[in-house]
């Protein structure tokens, strides 16, 4: 080959661009081509990290065994894949030299370190798929998802593998995008459970941010693979990135909406939330009160206990600290005057045990004194849910499907466990 840095350059730019067929064509052809010997048991592995990426960007490396778990196939899974090709990377590394052919031995220099840090890739691949499988598991799980944990992961396999070579470049940027916008949108729904909005705003607009870099890398290299007017399919998993930080924003509008709706017109509110959210929560909110024909709901949030906690809005960092209120806070309520209800509110909150605090469980409290009832459901550690209606409740099962229908959407988990490509 006269010019092998600038095939690998070539080939590892189509495989982050998801053109993983001509990149295939492209190591085919050179090693039919190729002396038999170190090059061509490299392009073996090429081959191999191609099918890899191809099937673990289509979301292939899960299937369903129970109705409760996720388990990786047995057979040519795609662990087994990165598993073997970490394996015959490492070999091909630690063979010493065999040829005093200067050619032989400038090839050899050249895919040595290529190979050690592809070495480092297949593991940070392994371990994104035990983290992706996790996340399907606590998708369809029934207990709250502690976020931070998931998004420390996350920022552990950053540092942990780095590809420094500049012909890796390209897949590099890739994974790089793939863990910083998975990172930021984990970062986001953390931020947003503590009912924070610059810091979750901060992170929404660092995720989109990493998004836009891997969609503007695809665009730039697409119109020489497919044509000018082909719109190729994106990958699963890139979709599913996409969609999780729009549902982020969906959430975080909703959480935020009486902010935001300080700094700007009804009307402009309006042509927002109809312009820029696939699924405007607030207005189902406002909806959902008036087909339940519920007195009011609300979302609430408990700030109790948490550190350093000061509002939704934003703060002057020089602005001295108020004291830490001992009490729930109202973020939404539709009607918007709830009058003096927050103090029923909070008591039936507090009425809780706390092995009743189950995000898919709701919880109804009379309150024989004022003679109405509550129901309830956690959306996040600190956020609930209420609705309120007058009298005693005796149905509990009344209206409860479509609350339940719209609190899942709230708290994202049918989107986490869509990571599992439906058949």
């Amino acid at each position: 080959m006269e010019d092998l840095d600038k095939f690998l350059s070539d080939f590892f730019c189509l495989v982050s661009t998801f053109c993983y067929d001509k990149a295939k064509e492209m190591v085919e052809r050179e090693r039919v081509m190729s002396r038999p010997g170190y090059l061509r048991a490299f392009f073996i592995q090429l081959l191999t990290l191609c099918e890899a990426e191809k099937t673990y960007y289509n979301l292939g490396f899960l299937s369903t065994k129970t109705k409760i778990f996720v388990n990786l196939r047995k057979d040519s899974s795609v662990r087994t894949m990165y598993d073997g090709l970490r394996l015959e990377l490492h070999r091909l590394e630690g063979l010493p030299s065999s040829s005093n052919d200067p050619v032989a031995l400038e090839i050899e220099k050249t895919v040595t370190p290529l190979a050690s840090q592809l070495c480092h890739f297949s593991t940070a691949r392994q371990q994104l798929i035990d983290l992706y499988e996790k996340i399907y598991n606590l998708g369809i799980g029934t207990k709250h998802i502690k976020y931070e944990e998931l998004r420390g992961q996350v920022e552990a396999i950053i540092e942990m593998h780095v590809l420094p070579h500049p012909l890796l470049s390209s897949i590099r940027n890739c994974i790089t995008w793939e863990c910083e916008s998975l990172m930021h949108c984990l970062g986001a729904q953390t931020k947003m459970e503590e009912w924070t909005m610059l810091p979750s705003l901060m992170n929404l607009h660092a995720a989109h941010g990493r998004l836009t870099q891997w969609e503007k890398s695809i665009q730039v290299k697409e119109s020489w693979k497919i044509g000018f007017l082909k719109s190729p399919t994106q990958p699963l998993l890139y979709q599913w990135l996409w969609r999780f930080r729009a549902h982020l924003v969906n959430k975080f509008t909703l959480y935020f909406y009486s902010t935001l709706a300080q700094q700007t017109t009804p009307q402009e509110m309006r042509n927002y939330l109809s312009s820029k959210n696939n699924t405007d929560l607030y207005i189902k909110l406002h909806n959902l009160q008036k087909k339940c024909m519920a007195g009011f709901v609300a979302l609430v949030f408990d700030p109790r206990g948490l550190p350093g906690w000061r509002g939704p809005g934003y703060f002057h960092p020089e602005r001295p600290s108020e004291a830490l209120p001992d009490h729930y806070v109202l973020m939404l309520s539709q009607p918007v005057k709830m009058g003096e209800r927050m103090v029923g509110v909070s008591r039936a909150l507090d009425g809780r045990s706390a092995e009743l605090i189950s995000p898919d469980k709701p919880y109804l409290f009379y309150n024989s004194e004022e003679k109405c009832s509550y129901l309830m459901w956690s959306i996040d550690p600190r956020v609930n849910f209420v609705v309120f209606y007058e009298g005693k409740r005796e149905d509990k099962s009344a209206n409860i499907p479509q609350i339940s229908e719209f609190c899942s959407q709230m708290r994202g988990t049918s989107l986490l466990a869509s990571l599992k490509p439906s058949k």
